[in-house]
């Protein structure tokens, strides 16, 4: 079954209401811009882990492909196979698929760029001099003493039984990445700062190539299908309201297509990409929060995103916290200098100067970094910049990564409500992992449950006209929402993004700049929201 998308698509776009719902969720943070939509066993009460019930022998086959796994047309989806759909090939939507493949269940995953390379885990490595993954390790430390650090930074802004499901699966978690990545570690556990434990175990890829390589070849030897280049740009619903399908742009073909599936996991980044200047890849738009919003799915504090200061030149380096904290910051051309304080302070410092368009300079920081880059340079002075690094809220999970509507899953930065206000370093792959595999047993054990009704109508994002106009624009309002310089506006903003006038969907651009907005649309939403009493939120955006 294929929808067009010309003419008429944005009649399907969702369009938010300044006025949202009250939150229905126990947790009594979550809202949603549907509040008729179907609410499904959503509970973060169970942490124990789900007893899978078989599939049934024709759901148990394997893909088309056989062990190939590899495809790059749709010939190879079998749309007869119940099958799930899982969006995004980052650590999260990996270790999803490969959980589900294992158990033979046909998966499919969609990923806007080549497999593992869609997501913000693909640039981990390139981010920093190592990769850190986070977990308790030592005697006396212990995962009830790291859920109670992670409670304390969340400032009550997380879902509590989500984030002890995290704590207490956090160290198994980052021993298979380990192993799963084929990573190296540099040297014992370091103490972070703001921890009394050793947790941070610093790694490099024993090997060359793309960081999730090795995760991908061992998907494509269990027979996960993936369907490159393939932009999911909204749902496909059954006449109750369950989740029965994605809908897709792929490269190369006219309109649009709908691809049926028992179950679909959304996997694919967080509201980070969204913002002006982000650690993700460009095609990272926040699609996660987008494509939960366009299906009614409860939110969880979208608007939290964790802000670092980066390098401009390369693009996107985080020198560590020991450069920029030891190193001279300052104002080029006003001889301002950064007071001091801690990492976050700093962030909120670069967003405000770069809003103003000021040029801001490390000096003095090189020898503190590891890495060619910084030889040399601790004189000199590196321009630095505020990136939005990590979409910390998202579509609402419980502890098993089941959103608030059935047939729908969630996962790493897709997935709010982990960590609150303060997100600890070196978690967001330990995340992926976690919840990547906790929402392939929920989809195992769910599997008779679900629904397998045709899709009646499709919930999409929207196609915006003007989408250069519009990238501009998003980049100002977001950009003064980091800086937190837009309450006088926050209202007005809304309405312009709500009223911003839909295309035919046939040009890409459009579907990337309308999952942006879908994003922006959600953030400006709950700050609304918050304002009006209908949700806990507070606003900020670091």
């Amino acid at each position: 079954m294929a929808f067009s998308s010309a003419g008429g698509s944005a009649s399907w776009a969702p369009r938010p209401s300044p006025a949202f719902p009250p939150p229905t969720c126990p947790c009594g943070r979550c809202f949603s811009a549907s509040s008729s939509r179907p609410r499904w066993g959503f509970s973060s009460a169970s942490i124990r882990p789900p007893k899978p019930p078989p599939w049934t022998p024709s759901n148990r086959c394997v893909t088309s492909r056989g062990s190939g796994g590899h495809c790059g047309t749709l010939a190879a989806v079998d749309r007869h196979v119940p099958r799930v759909i899982v969006v995004g090939s980052g650590l999260a939507g990996l270790s999803c698929a490969l959980e589900l493949a294992r158990d033979r269940v046909p998966v499919t995953v969609a990923t806007a760029a080549n497999a593992g390379r869609d997501g913000a885990s693909h640039r981990v490595h390139a981010l920093a001099p190592w990769i850190l993954l986070t977990a308790p390790r030592v005697r006396g430390d212990s995962p009830d003493a790291f859920l109670a650090d992670l409670l304390a930074r969340g400032e009550g802004l997380v879902r509590p039984e989500v984030t002890a499901a995290f704590a207490r699966s956090a160290h198994r978690a980052a021993a298979e990445i380990v192993e799963l990545l084929r990573l190296q570690p540099l040297d014992a556990p370091v103490v972070l700062p703001g921890d009394v434990h050793p947790r941070g175990l610093r790694c490099r890829p024993s090997q060359g190539g793309p960081v999730l390589q090795p995760l991908v070849a061992a998907c494509r030897e269990a027979g996960v299908v993936f369907l490159e280049h393939t932009l999911v740009v909204g749902v496909a619903l059954a006449g109750g309201g369950e989740v029965v399908g994605v809908v897709a742009h792929r490269r190369g073909l006219a309109g649009l297509v709908e691809l049926p599936a028992r179950a679909v996991v959304l996997a694919c980044g967080g509201t980070a990409g969204a913002f002006p200047v982000s650690t993700a890849p460009r095609w990272c738009r926040g699609s996660g929060v987008a494509l939960g919003a366009a299906a009614g799915a409860l939110l969880h504090e979208p608007h939290l995103v964790q802000i670092i200061p980066v390098t401009a030149r390369p693009s996107s380096f985080y020198p560590g916290s020991a450069a920029l904290l030891n190193g001279r910051v300052t104002v080029e051309g006003e001889g301002t200098a950064w007071a001091g304080g801690d990492v976050e302070s700093l962030a909120r410092f670069l967003a405000r100067q770069n809003l103003a368009g000021r040029r801001v300079v490390l000096e003095g920081g090189g020898g503190a970094v590891e890495g060619a880059y910084w030889r040399g340079k601790s004189e000199v002075g590196v321009p630095l910049v505020a990136a939005a690094h990590h979409g910390i809220g998202g579509v609402a999970i419980d502890a098993w990564g089941r959103t608030s509507l059935p047939g729908l899953y969630a996962c790493g930065e897709a997935a709010g409500g982990v960590q609150g206000r303060r997100r600890t370093m070196g978690t967001g792959l330990v995340e992926a992992r976690v919840f990547g595999v906790r929402a392939a047993r929920a989809v195992l054990h769910d599997g008779t449950r679900l629904a397998a009704g045709a899709p009646q109508r499709p919930a999409l994002c929207p196609s915006p006209v003007r989408t250069d106009e519009l990238e501009r624009r998003l980049d100002t309002v977001l950009g003064r929402l980091v800086a937190g310089e837009i309450d006088g506006e926050l209202a007005a903003a809304a309405r312009e993004l709500a009223d911003w006038p839909a295309g035919d969907g046939r040009e890409r651009a459009q579907w990337l700049a309308g999952l942006r907005l879908a994003a922006a649309r959600a953030i400006l939403g709950h700050q609304l929201a918050a304002r009006s009493g209908n949700s806990g939120g507070s606003g900020g955006g670091s």
